[in-house]
């Protein structure tokens, strides 16, 4: 899935735990792909199994909000969306890398956390267990910051059990500078 060589692990050959990093951006060389290149690169050094997802080489149809879904907690539109909810449900840890788009994110993620909506439905997990660590990405200028990336991010995700754990604003950071602040925050040790 994605550029990046690690690809999608079939769901029965998972080891018990390993991280998910989503690269949110739908440019693939841009600043959010720089900086997650270097948080898989840090985490695979530690040990850490990651799976990686590209927003930007993904297939995601957008929730047209039939609610089809409400009856069997299943969408009727099968793409990417599938595979992203399957990993994303298996891993024990989850790392989302996003640019900041007038305070919230860019429509292709926004596309993905929508298609979360049939577990909306189905929704049996009260327990909010699994860590995410979100990384706002930007060149900053927006005077109203972040908050709505923050807050879509929480409540997507909550749906397959994680909780945001933590914020990590990179507004104004270069991608070496938001690595050494994810280090430094205890990022890397964070999800082991």
């Amino acid at each position: 899935m994605g550029q990046h060589q690690n690809k999608q692990p079939e769901t029965s050959k998972l080891q018990p735990s390993y991280l998910a990093l989503v690269c949110g951006s739908p440019f693939a060389g841009g600043t959010c792909a720089q900086l997650s290149d270097q948080l898989q690169a840090a985490f695979e050094k530690s040990g850490t199994q990651v799976t990686r997802i590209d927003i930007s080489s993904v297939h995601i149809s957008p929730c047209i909000g039939c609610n089809r879904c409400a009856a069997d907690g299943t969408c009727f539109m099968h793409d990417d969306a599938d595979t992203v909810i399957d990993v994303l449900q298996h891993s024990s840890g989850l790392v989302i890398v996003s640019p900041v788009y007038f305070g919230g994110p860019p429509s292709q993620l926004k596309a993905m956390f929508d298609r979360f909506q049939p577990l909306f439905w189905s929704h049996k997990n009260g327990h909010l267990d699994k860590p995410c660590w979100l990384l706002a990405v930007g060149s900053g200028g927006d005077p109203y910051g972040h908050r709505a990336l923050d807050i879509c991010v929480a409540s997507a995700i909550s749906m397959l059990g994680y909780r945001l754990s933590h914020v990590q604003s990179c507004i104004h950071e270069t991608v070496e500078e938001s690595v050494q602040s994810f280090v430094h925050a205890g990022g890397l040790q964070f999800f082991n």
